[in-house]
């Protein structure tokens, strides 16, 4: 029988775990190499040899250090000391010869294992079933069961069947590859187990889960003379009866009280809050790691822990490491995968930002990327090819493209091809050797983990892999990454951030333990198919039962050890995930000793939370923009910006900010407006076109217009939002159709289409603009004139109301000029445009002078002049022209508003700002600029947006 020792004096086991094994040890070499030590996982591991180390050291003596095994790792053997058995199967070939098992399935076994509906199993997908095989196969092999023993069991269960017949065909394979099955060697292993020779001595220390197979495996060792001993935590000193022989806590864990002091718990809104408290936590007891550490219950605390304590100036390390596919390499390859399954230039762009791929293409970042993004914004490619074939070498003069762009993108072009088409690794490893042949991937976080283990995986398998889809591989090549780690080097007196099951190991006096929330301590497993919840216990498989004695176990004996070394711990839990989603506090902080303690544990722990408190925002600084001379020549679109926004108007037309976009997918409102603008120009400046008066004829010539616009712009293949938004306009343009019909019909005929002006003198200012569309017609009474601004919005637009409206609660009107105020209909409204009036003003003054210089007419007649929107919204049917008739009766008004406004360019005044319609410069001015008088934040200095003295105003 194994020796069961009870670990009980008042200190952390990792202590005492060093005493047992130093226990008459004299000095000299600390010689421990004829034993065998099994410790629960490799972070115990290396607690422990560094304490080993440590203790040898101060004796000045070396360490002869122990064979080191994992729990499953005993059963499966050693060939000898230096290795893993080399006769096992190679991770690599076991998921490829899965993966040529799963492939090959009869429609019986496909319609037990699936029998809703059998998913399209290609490579990466049989891969993920095979994984889920293996873990079944590696819990079955915990208790010494195969697939076989369990469909024994589960004899009307016609799924073990279609698992044990798979199996069947994988031990084939790999007996005929020259191998033996890992977990079969495991579960032999457990049968008949073989230690090396020296090997005199077995510890097993410290776990409170050791797998059931050891119950038949230890007393076998026994038999080869071989003494076992078996550490088991008992920092409460309850004694044998409450362990069985193997050190396993027994029932009586899941049922003891599990009395907490006051002020220990500490209730998070949400994980950010949660790191963030046990970052001042930390703070508090010094910020070193030989005074305390954070245990984290769920790897995706440890990043936001991480990032709060370097936040707090203190120093952190993560045990656990990194998947080495979230570092650069395995970034780079991610990337290359979703670039080969999706094939979208979203995807390129993605990968071209990788600083891998820019290093090796000599990319500029700065340079290059906003290139690209211009293009993209303006062409709208499908693909990286796409945007080749139809690359802009002249009619994109405003895009400047480095010389050496198109190339670089044709050499990631043709490396991405051979990936989609070739077969096996050897495009895999040139593609990597090409990106990184300049390169020393030492330097590379995680780079020498990455190239070992990627080293690895084709070592075991590559022969297979020759007549695989090297896409597919490389899908097989990134879920391999995943499941290795680069912890990166640790620096003296970091905080470490240990898992749960390593906090028994843990000796830091004060310990932080978050993520104390329910489903994660105590452990509850996710639904599985094969094994449920009844089956586990019967089994003696880990279980809910089972984790909840684990669990219960661990956190009394953190408690206990913390209580006997006057240490301290506390518990961290947040009432919400990163989703919003409700999460429960663990069950186990409701195990209080006294039952009327309970109503008040259980109001703290479900008590309502505040939100977190908002410090009234403040700006860090002013930006101060700079002080430039106002323009002599300003666009009529411009001038609802400064009715809009004074200061919004100098950061756009005289600072020249604009608001860039990314990633366009479809045509924006703007570029989609313009489009039809250009087409309906093209019809209106084609006299043969614009004569025509059948809707029919003048439908089909738009159409016509707009196709071959679209398809020159945005190329043969076209996304499906871009497909649908060309069918979008050409049902709009059919309306067109309707609505030109009619006015020709009425005698209305295209004179002139986007013919601009650009020198119209108003109040010392000179003023440009492009009308859209000038149409006239003669009547009895005369010639009839109509200036027609074409607006393309989602639906109908009064011009009236587009340009001024009652004056509201919003405007403000204390800080609104005279000028912009009128009164109508009793009311006072304000100008908000004066876009159309002033294209009224431009015509009446060349029909006045009696020529025009943008008609091109050598006559121009004098006549009534109408302005108004030809609407072309989404609804066909309420495609017409609607008249600005009221112009006539406010038009002295709108002349007064617009020399105002040209007058306070002139003289400098951009400021106070105003609650503007349609902000593009919210990311710059964080929404606070129009309440700095009021709330006293700043975000703009206006000592350039207003005039330096009154005798500049009145200059």
């Amino acid at each position: 029988m194994p020796v069961l020792i009870l670990l009980n004096k008042p200190s952390y086991l990792l202590a005492q775990v060093v005493d047992f094994l130093t226990q008459g040890w004299a000095g000299g070499l600390l010689d421990l190499s004829e034993m065998m030590i099994v410790l629960p996982t490799q972070e115990s591991r290396r607690r422990l040899h560094e304490a080993l180390v440590r203790k040898a050291a101060s004796r000045e003596a070396a360490l002869l250090s122990p064979v080191w095994m994992l729990p499953m790792q005993l059963p499966e053997g050693m060939k000898n000391l230096e290795g893993e058995r080399s006769d096992l199967v190679p991770a690599s070939l076991e998921q490829i010869l899965w993966i040529e098992v799963i492939g090959g399935m009869t429609r019986e076994e496909s319609q037990c294992l699936f029998p809703r509906k059998t998913p399209q199993l290609d490579p990466p997908r049989a891969a993920e079933l095979a994984n889920s095989i293996g873990k079944l196969r590696g819990e079955l092999s915990q208790v010494g069961m195969t697939l076989r023993d369990a469909r024994a069991v589960r004899s009307e269960d016609a799924r073990w069947k279609a698992l044990v017949s798979l199996e069947d065909r994988y031990f084939k394979r790999v007996a005929q590859e020259g191998f033996i099955d890992r977990i079969t060697a495991q579960i032999e292993g457990a049968k008949h187990p073989k230690l090396p020779a020296q090997i005199k001595h077995l510890m097993i220390a410290g776990i409170p889960d050791l797998p059931k197979v050891y119950d038949a495996m230890i007393p076998r060792i026994e038999d080869q003379g071989i003494k076992v001993d078996i550490l088991a935590y008992d920092p409460l000193r309850f004694g044998g009866k409450f362990f069985d022989s193997l050190g396993r806590p027994g029932n009586e864990w899941g049922e003891t009280s599990i009395p907490i002091e006051k002020g220990v718990i500490h209730l998070c809104l949400d994980r950010a809050e949660e790191a963030e408290k046990a970052a001042l936590l930390i703070k508090a007891s010094g910020g070193s790691g030989r005074t305390c550490a954070v245990g984290v219950t769920i790897t995706e605390l440890a990043k936001p822990i991480f990032d709060a304590l370097k936040a707090h100036g203190i120093s952190a390390f993560n045990p656990a490491g990194q998947p080495l596919d979230t570092l650069p390499i395995g970034r780079l390859l991610r990337l290359l995968s979703d670039q080969l399954r999706e094939e979208d230039f979203r995807s390129s762009l993605q990968l071209l930002r990788h600083p891998h791929i820019q290093s090796w293409l000599a990319f500029d970042p700065l340079r290059d990327l906003e290139s690209l993004d211009s293009l993209a914004n303006h062409l709208i490619p499908s693909s990286l090819d796409d945007l080749l074939e139809r690359w802009p070498e002249e009619q994109l003069s405003r895009i400047k493209t480095s010389e050496t762009l198109r190339e670089s993108l044709l050499s990631l072009s043709l490396l991405i091809s051979e990936l989609k088409v070739g077969l096996g690794t050897t495009l895999i490893l040139h593609a990597l050797r090409t990106i990184y042949s300049l390169v020393d991937l030492a330097q590379i976080a995680g780079g020498r983990e990455s190239i070992e283990r990627m080293r690895a995986w084709l070592h075991g398998g590559e022969e297979h892999m020759k007549t695989m889809n090297s896409r597919d591989l490389l899908t097989l090549l990134i879920s391999h990454l995943q499941s290795g780690i680069c912890t990166g080097e640790k620096k003296p007196d970091s905080v470490e951030l240990p898992g749960w099951l390593e906090l028994l190991w843990e000796d830091a006096p004060h310990l932080i333990v978050s993520g104390m929330n329910d489903g994660l301590v105590p452990e509850v497993r996710q639904e599985d198919p094969f094994l449920h919840e009844k089956l586990r216990v019967a089994w003696g498989l880990a279980s809910d039962a089972s984790r909840l004695r684990r669990d219960s176990y661990l956190l009394l004996s953190m408690m206990a050890t913390r209580a006997e070394s006057q240490g301290r711990i506390d518990l961290l839990l947040a009432r919400q995930d990163d989703e919003g989603s409700v999460l429960k506090p663990s069950r186990l902080l409701l195990r209080c000793a006294d039952d009327a303690d309970l109503p008040a544990l259980v109001q703290e722990l479900f008590r309502e939370l505040p939100p977190r408190p908002n410090e009234k925002w403040r700006s860090a600084w002013a930006l101060k923009p700079d002080h430039r001379t106002s323009p002599r020549t300003l666009s009529a679109s411009a001038l609802r910006d400064y009715l809009d926004c004074p200061t919004r108007f100098y950061l756009k037309h005289i600072l020249k900010l604009r608001v860039e976009q990314f990633g366009a997918e479809e045509v924006d409102a703007a570029t989609f407006g313009t489009l039809l603008h250009t087409t309906l120009r093209d019809f209106g400046n084609d006299p043969k076109l614009r004569d025509l008066r059948e809707e029919k004829q003048i439908e089909r010539a738009l159409v016509q217009l707009w196709k071959q616009l679209f398809d020159n712009r945005y190329g043969n293949h076209p996304s499906f939002p871009l497909i649908y938004q060309r069918e979008a306009a050409i049902r709009r343009l059919r309306g067109v159709a309707r609505a030109q019909a009619r006015l020709r019909e009425e005698g209305w005929e295209i004179i002139a289409c986007e013919r601009a002006f650009d020198a119209f003198p108003v109040s010392g200012m000179k003023l440009r603009g492009q009308i859209d569309r000038i149409d006239w017609r003669t009547t009895p009474a005369g010639i009839e004139w109509r200036i027609i601004d074409y607006k393309s919005s989602e639906t109908k637009k009064d011009p009236a109301k587009e340009h001024y409206r009652p004056l509201g609660k919003r405007d403000h009107s204390e800080i609104l000029a005279p000028y912009e105020c009128f009164e109508q209909n009793e009311k006072i409204h304000r100008w908000i445009d004066l876009q159309l009036p002033l294209y009224r003003m431009v015509l009446l003054s060349e029909i006045a002078s009696g020529h025009s210089t943008y008609l091109q007419l050598d006559q121009i007649m004098t006549g009534s002049v109408e302005i108004g929107y030809f609407i072309i919204p989404a609804k066909v049917n309420e495609t017409e022209f609607l008249s600005f008739a009221e112009i006539e009766q406010y038009e002295e008004s709108a002349l007064a508003c617009l020399e105002g406004v040209l007058g306070a360019i002139q003289k400098g005044i951009f400021w106070p700002p105003r609650k503007a319609k349609y902000d593009n410069f919210e990311g710059l001015l964080f929404n606070h600029l129009e309440a700095d008088s009021a709330s006293g934040q700043q975000t703009l200095d206006p000592v350039n947006l207003i005039p330096h003295s009154a005798e500049e105003v009145m200059s």
